[in-house]
């Protein structure tokens, strides 16, 4: 699988601990493309803050799959996915802005995802989270569908048996704890748009926004 032609792809991983260890950072910076960089971060979640990174593959890159394995591997990433900057604004900014706007911190306005093209398929609109981003602990449930998806044991274990091997992925492929997983063969996006609707059917046959609900009402105060 390679990314599509004329946007980049951009590469998030999360830990199950507030930080990353220094020598692992570099160990997968070492392995990155030429002009690639990893930009290690930490971010407020529920169950605590937890280490996050992020990188963007130029548009030509080939072999993302394997680039977000093997960085996720070495980094100890619980989670990470590959996905069209789109596609994340789609699921997280609705939510934010929802949160956002109930406490007051923004004023209330119609405008949720500004710029979006307007002849993308009405899927883009129901892959947005359920709950605010930050409601969700990541050490233990995935943060959305992305075009590629590795999960690890810890998040595996969320489903019930036989759910995530049983939803519409179009590859599933096994790694040493850990599962690699994806929706299409190119990034959902302005170019390819149907890969929305297979993000869409592979969230539902998960019952994903179910689980994010009930996970945040858990760990409400």
């Amino acid at each position: 699988m390679s990314a599509s032609r004329g946007f980049p792809v951009e590469a998030r991983f999360v830990a199950a601990t507030p930080a990353w260890e220094e020598a692992r950072v570099a160990a997968a910076s070492a392995l990155l493309p030429a002009g690639v960089s990893l930009l290690p971060l930490a971010e407020a979640w529920a169950g605590g803050r937890r280490a996050t990174a992020t990188l963007t593959l130029t548009q030509d890159a080939p072999g993302a799959a394997g680039v977000l394995a093997s960085v996720a591997r070495t980094l100890g990433a619980v989670q990470a996915g590959a996905y069209h900057p789109l596609h994340r604004q789609a699921v997280v900014l609705p939510a934010a802005n929802r949160a956002a706007t109930a406490s007051g911190i923004i004023p209330p306005h119609g405008a949720v995802l500004p710029g979006v093209p307007e002849d993308l398929p009405a899927e883009i609109a129901e892959l947005a989270l359920p709950v605010p981003p930050q409601a969700l602990d990541l050490a233990r449930l995935p943060e959305a569908v992305w075009w590629l998806n590795l999960w690890t044991v810890p998040v595996l274990r969320a489903f019930p048996p036989g759910v995530v091997a049983a939803a519409p992925w179009i590859r599933q492929e096994r790694l040493e704890g850990a599962l690699l997983l994806a929706v299409a063969d190119t990034p959902p996006g302005p170019a390819h748009p149907e890969g929305f609707a297979a993000a869409r059917a592979v969230t539902e046959a998960l019952g994903l926004h179910a689980m994010q609900r009930a996970a945040a009402e858990d760990l409400a105060p």
